[in-house]
């Protein structure tokens, strides 16, 4: 026999004894118990990080929301002179 098929006949023996099984369920169980942690911190770090940039966000939409209302203001306006009428006050119809 040579030296690969030994170690593979060896491998198989080894694999059925209780300790060498043990050992790899304990070891099965450590992965999954870390992959477990690393996701339980992922999230927090997450969460995190969502509660920091919401205030931002807000801000951003606010930003946002007042550039489309001047915009849409200066539009009428540029209309307005194009057309030669007189554009509505803040928002109110004549």
């Amino acid at each position: 026999m040579d030296k690969l098929a030994m170690e593979a006949s060896s491998s198989s023996k080894k694999c059925d004894d209780p300790s060498w099984f043990g050992l790899l369920m304990m070891m099965d169980e450590r992965q999954s118990s870390r992959e477990a942690q690393l996701r339980r911190e992922r999230e927090e770090s997450k969460a995190a990080r969502e509660e920091r940039e919401r205030p931002f966000r807000l801000e951003m939409a606010q930003s946002q929301r007042s550039r489309n209302e001047h915009n849409q203001q200066m539009m009428l306006m540029v209309m307005a002179k194009l057309f030669g009428v007189q554009p509505p006050m803040n928002g109110t119809e004549n």
